[in-house]
């Protein structure tokens, strides 16, 4: 059976939301725990030693190898190699509270994702005209959002409109409006789902937020 290549991730932030990232990367990717692998003692010699024959091992299913410890300089260079000959079915995930003690020839070779949502209203979320009826005033309002936000990562983007919906709901909430509540509720279970498929498959997020607001 062919495999579907998976990609890595080194993820940073608050240490509950790393988890639940990883969490939600494993459900999503369906694998299930005993295929899961956790180095969290600190990473010196022998620790990439090991990592490096998990990761030479060939695995007829999926497999994810999470990192999260900090990684010393010896070891890093260690690993490097091994990093850049992953297996097609194998995922590392290096979950770090300090970005900056990652080498860069290493940050190259991996999608690197920062958790811990900012407040929308801090970001200067736009979201005016995301519950109209017209369309182009639905699209001005996925630009404006876009805009707003070019700075933060595809996967806080998601999170970040997800939450900016929510309270623009609040609004169709508050006019009992149950034909308009039926839809856009509908459209936050879209919204959700399209959040999995910008976060661990490489969706468009422009295309990802039209499909479920159009």
């Amino acid at each position: 059976m062919q495999t579907v290549k998976m990609r890595s991730f080194i993820i940073t932030g608050d240490s509950v939301e790393r988890l639940r990232y990883i969490e939600e990367f494993a459900a999503t990717e369906n694998i299930p725990s005993h295929s899961i692998t956790v180095y969290s003692d600190e990473i010196k010699i022998i620790e990439a030693k090991a990592i490096r024959k998990d990761l030479s091992n060939k695995y007829s299913t999926k497999r994810l190898i999470v990192i999260d410890a900090k990684i010393n300089l010896v070891a890093q260079n260690l690993l490097l190699k091994s990093f850049e000959e992953l297996s097609d079915n194998v995922s590392v995930i290096l979950s770090q509270q300090d970005l900056s003690e990652i080498i860069d020839t290493i940050k190259s070779r991996f999608f690197i994702v920062k958790l811990g949502i900012p407040d929308a209203g801090d970001l200067g979320v736009q979201l005016d005209g995301i519950l109209s009826d017209d369309l182009p005033q639905r699209l001005l309002a996925i630009d404006s959002f876009l805009n707003s936000n070019k700075d933060v990562s595809s996967g806080q983007q998601m999170d970040i409109f997800i939450q900016s919906y929510r309270k623009a709901l609040m609004k169709v909430l508050d006019s009992n409006d149950r034909v308009a509540l039926k839809k856009h509720t509908g459209i936050l279970r879209k919204l959700l789902d399209v959040s999995n498929f910008v976060k661990f498959n490489n969706l468009n997020i422009r295309l990802g937020l039209e499909s479920a607001i159009l």
